[in-house]
């Protein structure tokens, strides 16, 4: 049915490239020779009735691929003056090797109503979209005039999460604003980031 969802369990084990099934060839027809294929191991409908015959086992009827993805925050800085510092975000998954931007992803909506912030340095914009090619936003920081760093993070579903402290569990995406005049080591005559 419409209604009907299917979870993926997200755990580190996953990370792979991108997997797409492959469909049933012509003379070997049923789910057993596909590369994905799902069960349900028990239905159970609001009267408490159980369905008779499980596990049933299906696999998806399209080819498409699954992805190991995130949301991906940037960190910024900029001076206590300024009027607006903004934060770039996008989509990303991984390829094999490193996270890239997922260009195919034009329909996934996104708010700012679920970002959680100190916000002792800045007020967030309220704003809301849809991602196009994978990117979206920036979201906008608007400065109270103070120097210090805040702390953004975003409340997003699990499939936009990642286990980036390697601890087991995956955590929100979260991002810094630093406002105020950043200044390095006296003694570094030149310094780049990558």
């Amino acid at each position: 049915a419409a209604g009907d969802t299917v979870r993926y369990l997200k755990v580190p084990e996953a990370r792979v490239a991108p997997l797409t099934p492959p469909p049933s060839p012509p003379d070997l027809p049923g789910p057993s020779n596909h590369l994905l294929t799902y069960g349900v191991t028990d239905i159970t409908d609001a009267d408490g009735v159980s369905a008779d015959g499980a596990p049933y086992k299906f696999s998806p009827a399209a080819a498409f691929d699954i992805r190991f993805g995130r949301l991906s925050m940037e960190n910024v800085y900029g001076p206590e003056n300024v009027q607006e510092l903004r934060m770039p975000f996008k989509l990303e998954y991984w390829n094999g090797s490193r996270y890239v931007t997922n260009t195919a992803d034009n329909c996934t909506s996104w708010t700012t109503a679920t970002i959680s912030s100190a916000a002792n340095h800045h007020t967030l914009v309220s704003d809301s979209g849809t991602f196009t090619a994978g990117e979206a936003g920036p979201l906008r920081l608007q400065a109270t005039g103070s120097q210090g760093t805040d702390r953004l993070t975003w409340a997003v579903d699990e499939w936009l999460r990642e286990d980036s402290d390697e601890d087991g569990t995956a955590e929100a995406p979260s991002a810094l604003a630093t406002f105020g005049v950043y200044r390095g080591h006296d003694r570094v005559i030149y310094w780049q980031e990558k």
